[in-house]
């Protein structure tokens, strides 16, 4: 049987080819899709003992030529499946796997992290630069596209859940390994910090160390505004919360007191010019100076006494008043 089947198969063509292993895809399929449990364990473990028995007496060269052939075939395979093909396949291991891990032992459980864990030791002892950069790459992807889909509550009650697990069946030896490595990874973690820090001081000496005298003195004036301003007592309408230069002049009762080296005054300088005219002695006022300040509306003696005011003035500037008493020049009260 197993004869004519490979002289048939040895003189089909491609197309013939192709097309019996359609058929054979589809049969396969529509009889695993209809089997029970039972069914697919008894079918599979005959299958597991062949392999077994096989990979037993294989070579070290035909196990890595066996693995080989095996990577290239997968990754064809995966490279031509599309996105629902990828998520399919995924899904259904995923099952598979929770499915057997569920049933295992606790020794079981054991035995395969620790063959695992040989199998990943010497797989990355082996790899490139590239390939490890490929493969946490990978991992990172992964990792991100999981958590995108669960909420923070979920993954870290799944976190724990691994964690109590993992640390339950561990040994004594282990958890104090696993102990030794915490204290190792935190004092190391100190010591880049300390690192750190004293590389950051080497930097900023030598930052300065190229500052002229002019750049020194402006850093020297922003820090001692910068001490001032965290030193002030201000209102809560003053809080810090503003820049040096942006901080506003928003409490302006009592200012005079409670000077304020963060706020810029000469901003607020500007009270605008004479624009206001008082309709009975023509003297000029400031936008919102109250009437009456000037002639008390009128009753200080008209535009007449107000012009004769103006000349007194006039006349002081080009000293031709009559008028002098002891070398000092005085003008006659008009109020």
């Amino acid at each position: 049987m197993r004869t004519q089947n490979a002289l048939s198969r040895s003189q089909e063509s491609a197309e013939a080819h192709e097309m019996r292993l359609s058929i054979d895809r589809e049969r396969h399929a529509k009889s695993r899709a209809s089997e029970t449990f039972t069914q697919r364990e008894t079918r599979l473990n005959p299958q597991r003992n062949g392999t077994d028995v096989v990979r037993s007496c294989e070579s070290v060269e035909g196990r890595q030529a066996r693995l080989e052939s095996d990577r290239e075939r997968h990754a064809e395979s995966r490279a031509s499946e599309t996105y629902t093909q990828r998520e399919t396949r995924l899904s259904s291991q995923r099952s598979r796997t929770d499915a057997a891990r569920s049933c295992e032992s606790v020794e079981a459980r054991q035995i395969r992290l620790e063959s695992d864990r040989e199998r990943h030791a010497d797989s990355r002892a082996s790899e490139t630069y590239t390939q490890r950069e490929a493969r946490l790459c990978l991992q990172r992807s992964r990792a991100s596209f999981s958590r995108s889909i669960e909420d923070d509550e979920e993954r870290l009650i799944r976190d724990r859940s691994q964690h109590a697990l993992s640390r339950s069946l561990e040994t004594d030896e282990q958890r104090e390994e696993r102990r030794a490595a915490a204290r190792q990874r935190y004092h190391e973690l100190l010591g880049d910090a300390s690192t750190h820090l004293s590389q950051e001081r080497d930097r900023i000496q030598e930052i300065r160390g190229t500052w002229s005298d002019e750049q020194r003195a402006a850093q020297v004036e922003q820090d001692r505004l910068r001490r001032n301003v965290n030193q002030l007592s201000t209102s809560d309408e003053e809080s810090t919360v503003y820049d040096i230069e942006e901080q506003p002049w928003l409490n302006k009762e009592g200012s005079g007191f409670m000077y304020n080296v963060a706020i810029n005054y000469a901003a607020y300088g500007n009270i605008g010019a004479l624009e206001e005219v008082c309709a009975h002695c023509q003297a000029r006022k400031w936008k919102g100076e109250p009437n009456g300040m000037c002639c008390a509306s009128g009753k200080l003696g008209g535009n007449a006494r107000a012009q004769e005011f103006s000349d007194v003035l006039l006349s002081l500037g080009d000293g031709t008043l009559p008028e002098e008493r002891g070398g000092h020049l005085s003008a006659p009260l008009l109020w």
